[in-house]
């Protein structure tokens, strides 16, 4: 059991919409960052009373469905959960959580800037390491959001040269109409999408076959490459643009989700 002090709160604006298609009633968060409170037997095995912990999206991995023979990866599997959105999430004083899908975090890491990293800085760093970019290639990230200002820091720290696109203005367009982005591409460059977009991509065929280029699917990361994300985060005082709220305020999350004045990650403190 955990106790939740930081909760993200992504879900809790985009479940009203009905993006994710959930069941309702739900309690949502999927990047919830807390304390150790209580152990079940297995869970002992792996940590202690008081360790400080980020809870990672997958839970639940059944181990005996196709897609678990096919890859034993718990992101893929077929009668798992997804936390906030498929299952009850963070949002809450306390929560139950997989011993299998914890991060312990560093000390150098607070729980403020700790929970971005469980899911947005995981997708961002997947999405890097799925691209299979060589040491000291340029990277262009698009939209310098919440995701997108990690991603800056993180490749600097990689040594990539990086490129930062933005235009707020245009962010919805430039979001789902991708076949622009492919011509900032040098012949077999990577592109990796890591929006979900009901409106899905359109991709302009002679840029991707003719520049020999590749679109590359990332959900979020593994467990060992979350492990690497929060030692490099550590190692480097990375940092997320917070705007924090108490939760009596909890009920104005959608609307200040969904604002486009929105500056990085909005948070709430539950032990606050």
């Amino acid at each position: 059991m955990i106790k939740v002090h930081i909760p993200k709160t992504m879900p809790a604006a985009q479940l009203v919409e009905g993006t994710y298609q959930s069941s309702l009633p739900l309690v949502p968060s999927h990047e919830p960052v807390g304390t150790v409170v209580a152990l079940g037997k297995d869970a002992a095995k792996q940590w202690k009373i008081g360790d400080r912990v980020g809870a990672l999206l997958f839970r639940h991995m059944c181990g005996t469905c196709s897609h678990c023979e096919a890859t034993r990866d718990i992101r893929f599997c077929g009668n798992g959960d997804f936390a906030g959105l498929k299952g009850d999430g963070g949002m809450a004083e306390y929560m139950i959580g997989g011993a299998d899908n914890m991060l312990l975090l560093p000390d150098e890491i607070s729980f403020v800037q700790g929970a971005p990293l469980v899911c947005a800085g995981a997708t961002v760093w997947g999405g890097i390491h799925a691209s299979k970019i060589k040491p000291g290639e340029p990277i262009g990230i698009i939209g310098i959001g919440g995701l997108g200002s990690l991603g800056v820091q993180f490749a600097k720290a990689l040594g990539h040269p990086v490129v930062a696109i933005d235009n707020r203005p245009e962010g919805r367009q430039l979001a789902t109409t991708n076949h622009w982005a492919l011509k900032l591409l040098r012949p077999n460059g990577a592109f990796v999408p890591l929006g979900l977009h009901v409106e899905g991509f359109r991709l302009d065929a002679f840029d991707l076959i003719f520049q020999q280029l590749t679109v590359v699917g990332s959900l979020v990361s593994t467990k060992e490459q979350a492990k690497e994300m929060l030692q490099c985060v550590a190692q480097y005082g990375i940092k997320s643009w917070i705007t924090e709220i108490p939760l009596q305020r909890a009920g104005e999350l959608p609307k200040l989700y969904m604002s486009p004045h929105l500056k990085g990650r909005l948070d709430v403190n539950i032990s606050a």
